[in-house]
């Protein structure tokens, strides 16, 4: 019998938008295994993964073009954003699906 082999799929990308509430800027899904989230925009924006973002704390993303890839359990958690400024930050995601 041949080894099963697990590949890493595209199955969702989109934009985002955040502001100085706490927003989910990407659902839950419990198949999913990779994450890449991107900043457009150059305003501070914090990431949470499965709970509330808090400005200022969490995963930073500071300027346009940062990026924040995770892999695993944690990239199955909705992810939750909020701005630091006054502004409403933007960026875009991509998400990956494990097949075994």
């Amino acid at each position: 019998m041949p080894e099963k082999v697990q590949l890493s799929t595209p199955a969702a990308s989109g934009a985002w938008a955040s502001t100085q509430a706490d927003s989910i800027i990407v659902a839950a899904n419990k198949y999913r295994d990779n994450l890449v989230i991107q900043q457009w925009s150059s305003d501070p924006t914090y990431l949470a993964f499965g709970q509330a973002a808090v400005s200022l704390s969490g995963y930073a993303m500071m300027t346009a073009g940062s990026v924040c890839v995770v892999h695993g359990p944690l990239a199955r958690e909705a992810v939750h954003a909020i701005n630091a400024s006054s502004k409403t930050a933007s960026g875009g995601y991509q998400e990956g699906l494990s097949i075994a």
